[in-house]
């Protein structure tokens, strides 16, 4: 039986969506920066619309590196945010892990791993 799926939910506030290939990854996703990001593909809700569902939720130090190591996957599209920390980095893809209904829906093995730099527990399930 396939996973549920969630579509984009605009509470996430992340640029996108933008194809994942290299071209578009190396034009628009910046080097260098700390940021949490959302893998999608496309297909048809319950109801026949055309959406696109969230399948992985991950966080890096370099968005532009991590995205490209992607490339090419099964994923079509990408959303990301550039954050300013590791610690909100790591906030932001709990946030989103549980938005997008962590392992039942999504991709990831398990739950976001915290840094040892960071103090806060998941604001959501409080791991």
């Amino acid at each position: 039986m396939a996973k549920p799926r969630y579509p984009y939910n605009p509470q996430s506030k992340m640029n996108g969506p933008y194809a994942l290939t290299r071209d578009s990854v190396s034009r628009v996703v910046p080097s260098g920066k700390i940021g949490t990001y959302l893998l999608a593909t496309c297909g048809k809700t319950m109801f026949g619309t055309d959406a696109v569902f969230i399948e992985y939720v991950g966080r890096c130090l370099d968005l532009r590196d991590r995205l490209l190591e992607h490339v090419p996957e099964r994923y079509l599209l990408l959303y990301f945010k550039e954050l300013a920390t590791e610690t909100s980095a790591y906030l932001s893809e709990c946030e989103e892990y549980h938005r997008y209904g962590g392992t039942t829906c999504l991709d990831n093995e398990v739950h976001p791993g915290k840094p040892s730099i960071v103090s806060p527990r998941c604001p959501v399930c409080s791991q």
